[in-house]
């Protein structure tokens, strides 16, 4: 592992930190991935139909994780990212097509995501790292002028960092991950956690200090903000029966707008987006469910809002091809919940 970088004056000491957890899974369904990467709220789907691969190998701890992910196939993943922590995508291996938000993925620089909505496209050979990181770690650990640059350069999603910076911060993490994965106990250790945060920060730090000239990408559509209210209201509402003229006087905006926003952040209506984002939480729930837990399909379908039975199998069985019931009843797959900021 490697040591300590050298950092400017203006790090402030990080708090004491809890065990972490590290892993190495391989997946074949995409719920599974949902649940995986859980404080995500993603729905998640193979772009073309056939099998489904995702490799995922992370360290985690309650005030920041990072972790590779691979993909073998095409795949779409649209949703929300977490809402208390800033995430920088550090590339490894960027495939053209793939895409974030529908921009291409930078071949230079660090992608970044505030708590908002997300839309990707991620073509088969993709890999890269995600580095989760919480506000208050960041506050704590970052002077106020990276502080401000790392605000200011949210709001292009893009750290312009050089090749070098960001081959390095990735290194630092692989090589992380194979202690960890190596020696599995040494996320138990306080010390050992506290200094790890410490270098991730310290690599985050030189990410933000290394910049090269130039002027920032223009920030994406404000249509997202729109997005991020209609979905605020339409989760909290236990059945939402709005009409889309009324979902967009409630949130303020006009019907147009609400449309346009939902069609250029996720290709779909609000209310297609709602439907799909129920069905899928409504599979992880099945899948998670083990032989001691008394459920039933009426129980989730109410879960997910749904009063109607029938219809509710319908588009389940649309969307995954096999009705709920079919989910319950088979042999679950393993299906881990690993980020610990997801507690």
């Amino acid at each position: 592992m490697q040591g300590s970088l050298p950092y400017g004056a203006g790090t402030a000491a990080l708090g004491p930190f809890a065990a972490g957890a590290s892993g190495d899974e391989i997946v074949d369904d995409p719920n599974i991935h949902e649940r995986m990467v859980q404080p995500w709220d993603l729905i998640i789907a193979p772009v073309d139909p056939g099998p489904y691969r995702y490799a995922f190998q992370y360290v985690t701890t309650p005030l920041f994780s990072f972790y590779r992910e691979s993909y073998r196939y095409s795949t779409r993943l649209v949703g929300l990212s977490p809402s208390n922590m800033q995430v920088f995508m550090v590339p490894i291996r960027t495939v053209d097509g793939s895409t974030h938000w529908k921009r291409p993925l930078p071949k230079n620089g660090i992608s970044m995501t505030p708590p908002t909505s997300v839309e990707a496209r991620f073509e088969a050979g993709q890999a890269h790292f995600m580095v989760l990181v919480n506000f208050e770690a960041l506050r704590d650990g970052l002077p106020e002028e990276l502080l401000a640059e790392c605000r200011r350069r949210t709001s292009a999603n893009l750290v312009p960092s050089s090749p070098r910076t960001a081959t390095c911060f990735a290194a630092w993490m692989q090589d992380v991950l194979n202690a960890a994965l190596q020696h599995g106990s040494m996320m138990h250790s306080p010390a050992v956690i506290r200094c790890l945060g410490e270098q991730l920060l310290q690599h985050v730090a030189l990410s933000l200090r290394a910049l090269p000239g130039g002027r920032l990408r223009p920030p994406l559509s404000t249509r997202r903000r729109v997005v991020e209210r209609a979905l605020d209201y339409l989760r909290a509402q236990q059945e939402p029966v709005v009409t889309i003229p009324e979902l967009a006087a409630t949130i303020g905006t006009s019907q147009r707008t609400l449309e346009y926003a939902f069609h250029d952040t996720f290709d779909m209506a609000p209310m297609a987006y709602l439907r799909l984002q129920r069905l899928h939480a409504a599979r992880r729930h099945l899948l998670a469910v083990d032989g001691a837990e008394a459920t039933s399909v009426t129980r989730v379908a109410h879960r997910s809002s749904t009063r109607h039975l029938a219809r509710f199998a319908s588009a389940y069985r649309a969307e995954f091809g096999e009705l709920p019931s079919d989910t319950l009843v088979r042999r679950k797959p393993h299906m881990p919940r690993v980020l610990l900021n997801a507690c």
